[in-house]
């Protein structure tokens, strides 16, 4: 009886490098090969790292801008404002010197409910006038960021796309 062999697991040969250069050739090339690609990256990355930079730029002189105006709106209401609270001080030294001169309850009760119409007006027209100066104000304000956001963005999806 013969018996034969099978190979049922192919032989694997390891094959011995002997130490040569070769190896530092190759940690060489693939170390330049890295500096040429970071270098193909910087190259990519520096224009948009100049725009983002000039980005900024812009957005610091929108908010700038939009401060100055916020300021001066800010100032020109609180002016208005004390111009009011002057003439209401006028008008309460006129109100107690024509309190001062009635001679009877009936004409302090009249001119009491008169002066409670008008003063409840005034409040009313002062809060109104207040309010919509106020929206004006903020919406003045507020554009030219909503526009440099929008030209932002614009710019940003034009760089993804």
């Amino acid at each position: 009886m013969t018996t034969e062999t099978i190979d049922i697991i192919p032989s694997t040969e390891l094959q011995v490098v002997p130490a040569t250069s070769e190896p530092k050739r190759t940690l060489k090339s693939v170390f330049a090969d890295l500096q040429e690609r970071a270098k193909a990256a910087r190259a990519k990355v520096a224009p948009l790292a100049d725009q983002i930079s000039g980005m900024h730029k812009g957005n610091v002189e929108v908010i700038s801008t939009s401060r100055k105006t916020l300021g001066a709106g800010l100032k020109e209401i609180g002016q208005d404002s004390v111009a009011e609270g002057r003439q209401a001080i006028q008008t309460v030294v006129a109100d107690v010197k024509e309190m001062a001169a009635l001679r009877s309850p009936k004409e302090i009760v009249q001119l009491q409910r008169t002066l409670a119409k008008r003063n409840f007006a005034s409040i009313k027209g002062f809060a109104a006038k207040t309010g919509t100066a106020l929206r004006a104000l903020a919406g003045e304000a507020l554009t030219p960021l909503g526009e440099r956001l929008q030209a932002n963005l614009a710019t940003v999806r034009n760089k993804a796309a």
